[in-house]
């Protein structure tokens, strides 16, 4: 596929140079497009604030912290946000399908530790929902939230024997 692509640039024997043309014309005309965004991060209802540090030092690992994690938490068709912080609690962003989201992280059952970092939704126990892991900058170990099934959480990282990583 790739040769035929380059093949179709490239004049030869019977075949008019307008080959060259048209791929040319269209990365111009391509490159002409703008795109415009507008930040809507307030009326979207996920401002916040990721820590509480006045300026965090660039060599701390804090400095570089942050986790996002995205699944249909409520089977909405809407995809919903897990969001890290180094302080206040972790964030589960709800998506109403409106264009904005609620908080629910605390009825969720999600919001520690502090100082989270990475996140994933996966399928511990083989369920079908979307259980969670967490990792946490200050902490040796891992975090396993697993879904109840009603989209609440319970941390059973240690109870599955999946907190600590294995360092042999």
């Amino acid at each position: 596929m790739l040769r035929n692509l380059i093949n179709s640039f490239l004049p030869h024997r019977g075949r008019s140079r307008l080959n060259i043309a048209w791929p040319l014309a269209f990365f111009v005309f391509v490159g002409t497009l703008k795109a415009e965004f507008t930040d809507v991060t307030e009326q979207a209802g996920v401002d916040f604030l990721h820590g509480t540090l006045a300026t965090p030092i660039p060599s701390s690992p804090l400095y570089y912290a942050g986790g996002l994690a995205v699944t249909d938490l409520n089977h909405d068709g809407w995809l919903d946000l897990f969001v890290t912080r180094l302080s206040g609690g972790n964030l589960m962003f709800i998506n109403n399908g409106d264009g904005t989201f609620n908080d629910e992280a605390g009825v969720r059952g999600l919001t520690g530790p502090i100082h989270s970092n990475g996140a994933a939704f996966v399928d511990i126990d083989n369920d079908g929902d979307a259980d969670l892991l967490l990792t946490a900058i200050d902490s040796p170990r891992y975090y396993a939230y697993l879904n109840q099934g009603d989209g609440t959480f319970v941390e059973q990282a240690e109870l599955r024997a999946i907190a600590t990583p294995d360092t042999a």
